[in-house]
């Protein structure tokens, strides 16, 4: 598995939601504004200059760099999933969602999340933020130097 922005990386060995099982969002937010808001905490908690905080979905990038719902359809895609990839002293870390029917939900729950743990950084010991992102840890296997393998070894 190696994180991509698009098509959806979903971390192996998590599971996912059953769309059977999928619950509507609460949240009242924009697609967009939701995926800024995203990447805006994502970096105030990723610590690498040699990797990017990744966020993948089912959603292809536009000129940009940013999704383009309106490839899709909408927010209401088959696969709403979500994963964020982020590093933090040299360790690679996922936070996944496929709870909600909409995307922007889903994004926004990633958000959530990680401004949770960085509540943790700012009010806690180190310590008590490594206990926390644990459960997030990936293991990936590679040879190649972090930004060869963003790039697909090229």
């Amino acid at each position: 598995m190696q994180p991509q922005d698009f098509p959806l990386a979903w971390p192996e060995g998590r599971s996912r939601t059953f769309t059977c099982d999928r619950i509507a969002g609460r949240f009242k937010i924009a697609f967009s504004r939701a995926y800024d808001a995203l990447l805006d905490e994502a970096e105030k908690l990723h610590e690498s200059k040699d990797w990017d905080v990744i966020v993948s979905a089912n959603v292809p990038l536009g000129v940009k760099g940013l999704p383009v719902l309106s490839a899709t359809g909408g927010t209401k895609i088959a696969d709403p999933g979500v994963c964020l990839y982020v590093w933090r002293e040299d360790r690679p870390y996922a936070v996944a969602c496929d709870t909600y029917l909409e995307i922007r939900h889903n994004v926004r729950a990633i958000w959530a999340t990680i401004r949770a743990l960085r509540t943790i950084q700012r009010h806690a010991t180190g310590a008590l933020l490594a206990q926390s992102m644990v459960g997030f840890c990936l293991e990936i296997e590679t040879t190649e130097t972090p930004m060869k393998m963003l790039a697909g070894g090229a």
